[in-house]
């Protein structure tokens, strides 16, 4: 059973604090208890903390196996091959734009890190060696303290042929 990241404040009324300024953003297509639950049990979220500079979004997050065309997304697993891909886009709510730093990471270690510019949508390729599973995970951190983490995406490689 996954932990999923979700948002949460030690909120104590003091004149610095926003309790809305961390949440848990549910990627649902309608607002009810049951997609909200249904999101929750299946990773289908991420955990946010606002900042001045806005309020970052997963737009696209998804690892897919060009060969059998199967794709996961936060909360889901995937069984990769050669050639797997990693696709990730990132807006501000508001359409700013906003600086950022993205960290992609592998099984609980940096896999690859880089500035980015918000909106930001790119594709890579992502190799694991054969027969190991795992997970990817997201984080973006923006420099005035605005941060998103995503749910893992969970991996099986194998090989055809290896």
């Amino acid at each position: 059973m996954p932990v999923w990241a979700v948002g949460g404040i030690d909120y104590h009324g003091g004149k610095n604090e926003n309790i809305s300024e961390v949440e848990t953003v549910f990627m649902i297509d309608s607002l009810s208890r049951e997609n909200i639950l249904e999101a929750l049990r299946k990773g289908h979220c991420y955990a946010r903390r606002k900042s001045g500079s806005g309020d970052i979004t997963i737009k696209k997050f998804i690892v897919k196996n060009p060969v059998n065309n199967s794709i996961a997304e936060s909360g889901e697993s995937v069984l990769i091959g050669d050639g797997a891909k990693m696709t990730i886009g990132l807006n501000e709510k508001n359409g700013n734009k906003v600086s950022g730093s993205l960290i992609v990471v592998k099984n609980g270690e940096v896999f690859m890190t880089q500035n980015i510019s918000i909106p930001y949508e790119e594709s890579f390729d992502v190799s694991v060696a054969s027969g190991k599973k795992g997970y990817f995970r997201i984080m973006v951190n923006t420099a005035d303290g605005g941060k998103v983490i995503s749910n893992p995406i969970f991996f099986n490689v194998k090989y055809v042929g290896k």
